[in-house]
């Protein structure tokens, strides 16, 4: 029902829809179902307990992360695209937002879009080992280290690219079927 209120209203707008390379947004949601505040908010979800087994049984178990309503039903309307949406690549987002919006925006006038959300993973043996380290640097006090730690970006597409095994690159494929086969994303990561 909301789509084809959008459509009728569509005529006269131009619509941005960010979409995001559908393996890292599976693992993003996997990820992001791990952390406490989450986790207190979803208490008694079946996707938590979904959370706690490997990727490759929460890409298979845990549906979309709107129940019912894949990535691309955001955006298409009755199967197509409306040519007054744009979609920009959440990787590509400071960028191409910049370049879409700049006719809208009066001349001489500079919007910086400063691009901060994106996913930090957490590697469970990095925070072992620094756990391990900080031990060792405390005197064998046994404490650990209060905050996870984190991993920079290029670690991250390492711990991604750990995870997709085929197995998952398949589930993922056949959830997310229509961002591969329209050209939009790539299977290859």
């Amino acid at each position: 029902e909301y789509f084809r209120i959008l459509a009728s209203d569509l005529e006269n707008s131009k619509v941005f829809a960010v979409v995001r390379h559908p393996y890292s947004l599976e693992f993003s949601f996997y990820n992001h179902l791990k952390k406490p505040h989450v986790r207190a908010q979803r208490e008694g979800s079946q996707l938590l307990e979904i959370a706690e087994k490997d990727f490759v049984y929460f890409a298979k178990h845990a549906g979309y992360h709107r129940e019912g309503v894949a990535q691309d039903d955001f955006f298409r309307i009755n199967g197509e695209i409306p040519e007054q949406v744009k979609l920009i690549r959440f990787e590509e987002l400071e960028v191409s937002f910049v370049k879409e919006t700049k006719p809208f925006i009066k001349e001489g006038k500079n919007h910086p879009f400063d691009h901060r959300n994106y996913t930090v993973y957490q590697s469970t043996l990095v925070v072992k080992l620094a756990n391990k380290i900080a031990r060792i640097f405390r005197g064998f006090s046994g404490s650990e280290l209060k905050r996870p730690v984190f991993m920079d970006s290029p670690k991250n597409e390492n711990i991604l690219r750990n995870v997709l095994t085929k197995e998952a690159r398949d589930i993922i494929y056949k959830k997310h079927q229509y961002m591969f086969d329209s050209g939009i994303y790539s299977r290859d990561f």
